[in-house]
């Protein structure tokens, strides 16, 4: 799967955390990954992805995610968002 080849290992792993997410999906995880690169963040990390974000990422990509595709996408930001949050917590702020 070209998409597959694409997603980080290290992203895989972080979001999936540690099990390896099924083939059939890594396809939203390589649109998270799109997203988020071209997302800001703030003092307190990546800020969450919006409605506006995936709207604009649809139609500059001419991609058309599904409903459910798209409340994926903004469940695996929170997760990511939450992990990233949790790191800098145990670590002090620091990284």
């Amino acid at each position: 799967m070209e998409v597959a080849a694409k997603v980080s290992p290290e992203a895989r792993a972080a979001l999936a955390g540690g099990v390896e997410p099924p083939e059939t999906l890594l396809y939203l995880y390589g649109w998270w990954q799109e997203l988020r690169a071209a997302a800001g963040s703030g003092m307190d990390g990546p800020a969450p992805l919006s409605y506006r974000d995936l709207d604009a990422w649809a139609r500059l990509t001419d991609r058309h995610p599904e409903p459910l595709e798209v409340r994926a996408i903004l469940q695996i930001d929170a997760v990511a968002r939450r992990g990233w949050r949790e790191g800098m917590s145990t670590e002090g702020g620091k990284g």
